[in-house]
């Protein structure tokens, strides 16, 4: 049984700081929280991404490939390797029947992703993510059995994988809010990505050994069993760390408990419950449209590049599969260590105040998604210089984890009480790139035969970095890290009472509850006193008169 804690009382700011030499045995509950997050996060990429390169051991192979000599061959990278030797598959799926089983995820992820949050506002995140895990594990273990039945199985069972899956990322960021102080928010969002990132990276190199193994369940059949078991084991450890909110945590310590209520937006202080979620306010924002554009024209480099980036490297450039795939790793690679640097140097900023945060917000998405943008251009200009290609591509990832300063965190700040529900509205528009650009490639490149390829792929890398701009420049012109004032909830409020005025410069207050929290000192104050948008954050003003809290 969750047991609240309510008693707790503010001797200084130094017993606060101090928590984090306390918590489960000599770690914080939140690391915990965050790690699990990260795996769980992973786990569902793999079981996500499983198919990509699964799919060509299970099919019989079409020797009708095309066959596009736009780079020289065998100019002594070893790009040439006998790769058609491998695997023969058992299962006579067309083209278009394998584009519909790798797309049926998307048809599940989009539907509830968009309302992941609110159900995890309604139900707790522990219970969402923790039957997504093992639903999703379990849906993964039964493919084998489903394509050996019917293709049209693995369509259903892969829809359903999505649905399943859809809500675990927006309930990991309606969790998060309670747990995680808003000086580690960039930093912990950067790695909640970086862990797909990973997962993505580890499932392609997992599926090519286990689908030419034949030791355990005779090839292919592997991968689904083994990232299947993996997804229901995960399940136990979830459940048994993971609490809702810190109150309801039953081995977290006074110190860390403190420390979160005093450094958590007071939005996330509130009770959780079955909150109302004002879509008509969101879907009027002008933020939330900003954000969804954004969000859009990221994911498109992103998605086009997950897609089609292998086989523009085989067949413009000519990489072996070993090659490939190693290339494709590396850019996962270099993307994830991106956004937990420049996760980290936004929290920095964001503890030392050097900046306004809405300056700092604009700072970071705009300068990731315009370098991207300049990186993804240059592309064309090396032509058929291998080694130019490689590396304008890996440092494009590098420059794009910017955005860990910019429209990850944004979400949190313009609606603290809702992040979990407008991430999943954000992040499920931000899906639609997974259908649209395929199919923009498609049409590109089918549509002009006579056409040298090269100047066709040279036309999609255009058409990539003119959106990463329009992104950049949506998000720098018209985007504020101010919470809107549909992005609290206002269920009533707590008369408080100053229990102490000051400590080392924080406001303390000490609810008819008991609970100690610090008065909300809106950090836009901070950096744009001018502003008259505020008038909703100034909590402290007086030192011996009641306080009215919003919560």
């Amino acid at each position: 049984m969750s047991k609240l804690r309510n008693d707790s009382l503010v001797s200084g700011k130094k017993s606060v700081n101090n928590s984090s030499k306390h918590g489960l045995g000599c770690i914080p509950v939140r690391y915990l929280i965050v790690l699990l997050s990260v795996i769980a996060n992973g786990l569902s990429y793999t079981m996500r991404t499983n198919l990509n390169l699964t799919i060509v051991a299970m099919v019989k192979r079409n020797d009708g490939t095309h066959d596009y000599d736009t780079c020289p061959v065998g100019d002594g990278s070893g790009s040439q390797t006998n790769s058609k030797e491998e695997i023969e598959g058992d299962f006579e799926w067309s083209e278009s029947i394998q584009g519909v089983v790798l797309g049926a995820y998307y048809y599940g992820y989009i539907v509830t992703n968009c309302f992941g949050g609110q159900l995890a506002d309604w139900m707790g995140a522990r219970l969402l993510v923790g039957a997504s895990l093992l639903s999703s594990g379990i849906l993964t273990l039964i493919i084998p059995v489903c394509a050996n039945w019917s293709v049209y199985s693995v369509i259903v069972v892969r829809i359903a994988t999505g649905l399943a899956q859809g809500v675990l990322t927006p309930s990991l960021y309606t969790m998060l809010a309670y747990w995680i102080p808003l000086q580690e928010r960039g930093l912990t969002l950067a790695l909640i990505q970086v862990g797909g990132n990973i997962g993505a990276v580890i499932t392609s190199p997992l599926s090519a050994a286990l689908s030419q193994q034949e030791v355990f369940a005779d090839g292919w059949p592997a991968v689904f069993y083994v990232l299947g078991i993996l997804g229901c084991v995960c399940f136990f450890p979830w459940f048994y760390v993971i609490h809702n909110t810190p109150q309801e945590h039953p081995r977290i310590s006074d110190d860390e408990l403190m420390y979160i209520q005093a450094h958590v937006t007071a939005s996330s202080r509130r009770k959780r419950g079955r909150s109302y979620v004002p879509w008509g306010s969101i879907l009027k924002s002008r933020q939330v449209w900003i954000i969804l554009i954004t969000k859009f024209c990221a994911a498109w480099g992103n998605l086009f590049l997950m897609s089609k980036l292998p086989a523009y490297l085989e067949s413009v450039l000519h990489l072996s599969m070993d090659l490939n795939g190693v290339v494709n790793a590396c850019i996962y690679i270099a993307l994830s260590v991106s956004l937990m640097f420049f996760g980290y140097i936004s929290d920095l900023i964001e503890r030392r105040r050097l900046m306004n945060r809405t300056v700092s917000r604009k700072l970071f998405e705009t300068l990731g998604l315009s370098g991207a943008a300049v990186l993804m251009a240059v592309i064309p200009a090396v032509g058929c210089n291998q080694g130019a290609v490689i590396t304008l591509l890996i440092f494009g990832m590098i420059v794009l984890g910017l955005m860990a300063g910019g429209d990850s965190p944004i979400v949190v700040d313009v609606a603290p009480d809702y992040s979990g529900s407008l991430y999943g509205l954000t992040n499920s528009f931000a899906s639609f790139p997974g259908f649209l650009a395929p199919l923009v490639v498609g049409l590109v490149l089918d549509g002009n035969t006579s056409s040298n390829p090269m100047s066709q792929w040279n036309i999609l890398f255009y058409l990539a970095a003119g959106i990463y701009l329009v992104g950049a420049i949506s998000f720098c012109l018209f985007i504020s890290a101010k919470p809107q004032s549909w992005g609290r909830a206002r269920h009533g409020t707590i008369r408080a009472t100053i229990d102490e005025t000051t400590l080392n410069g924080s406001v303390y207050i000490k609810s008819r509850h008991n609970t100690v929290v610090e008065a909300d000192n809106d950090d836009d104050n901070y950096s744009n006193n001018s502003s008259n948008d505020n008038n909703n954050e100034n909590s402290n003003q007086s030192t011996g008169d009641n306080v009215v809290q919003n919560i």
